[in-house]
């Protein structure tokens, strides 16, 4: 029972569509034991280290480009947004994945004060937490404001395929496994 070469599959999903495939596959000379330590290795190592980068990474960038405290003529900012990413983890027969995502849901709302906008709500004090981050990602242009585009799913996405592959190549190193970055 010798493992003659391993290759991964790693997607990671973004909210809008955009995804990072490592691609690869699994050849094997053994049996079905070899196949479950693999798969066990794998999903342990996505499931705990590789997600946890990938999260890290996205709440840097909101970190950076977001801070609290930062003050405008209008606004200052919660700066709520990076605590709020999360992923969902999703492991099917021999596939691993997860969705790094905005959990908006977990944004405060707060009403206008007079001369301050409010946060994560739109300028009659309705909930604007769903359409916030895809405004502050895209760019957004209304009447009173414009947003610039900050396209920080995009940077993370940028960051995480180099980063995501050591994690993942360090974390199956330390449970037994041989692994070659090419």
């Amino acid at each position: 029972m010798e493992i003659q070469n391993i290759s991964i599959l790693l997607c990671v999903y973004f909210d809008w569509g955009n995804f990072m495939a490592l691609e690869g596959k699994i050849t094997f000379d053994g049996i079905s034991a070899v196949i479950s330590h693999i798969e066990k290795g794998v999903e342990e190592v996505v499931s705990t280290l590789v997600r946890r980068a990938a999260e890290e990474i996205l709440k840097e960038i909101l970190t950076r480009d977001f801070p609290a405290g930062a003050v405008s003529e209008y606004y200052v900012r919660s700066g709520e947004m990076a605590d709020t990413v999360k992923t969902r983890m999703t492991s099917t027969g021999r596939s691993v994945s997860f969705l790094v995502y905005i959990d908006t849901h977990e944004l405060g709302m707060y009403p206008p004060l007079p001369h301050q906008w409010g946060h994560h709500v739109d300028v009659h004090g309705n909930d604007f937490r769903q359409g916030l981050p895809i405004v502050l990602d895209q760019g957004g242009h209304s009447s009173i404001y414009a947003q610039p585009a900050r396209h920080f799913m995009e940077q993370g996405f940028g960051q995480m395929i180099p980063k995501l592959i050591l994690v993942l190549a360090e974390g199956l190193r330390s449970r037994g496994f041989e692994t070659v970055i090419e």
